[in-house]
């Protein structure tokens, strides 16, 4: 998986794949839906209660970690793109 993946965001998120969780990437953002591009392809997940309630909402360019449910559980940190 390319998207900007890199050796440190694999750093960072190694916390992650003790609780089998696997990174993707925000693509498009409907109020609590996404559209996201990981390593199966593009999948639509929802956020997880609990970040709703804990005001943790991603945004399009962010790395999240995602259950086999494709249901979002766990943010992993913000990487923001240098701008143009």
């Amino acid at each position: 998986m390319r998207l900007g993946w890199t050796p440190e965001r694999e750093t960072e998120f190694e916390q992650y794949h003790e609780d089998a969780l696997r990174p993707a990437r925000v693509a498009v953002e409907h109020r609590s839906a996404y559209v996201l591009y990981g390593e199966q392809g593009e999948f639509r997940a929802e956020l997880a209660g609990r970040l709703r309630h804990e005001e943790i909402w991603p945004a399009v360019g962010d790395w999240v970690a995602v259950r086999g449910s494709r249901r979002r559980s766990r943010c992993s940190p913000r990487t923001r793109r240098p701008s143009s």
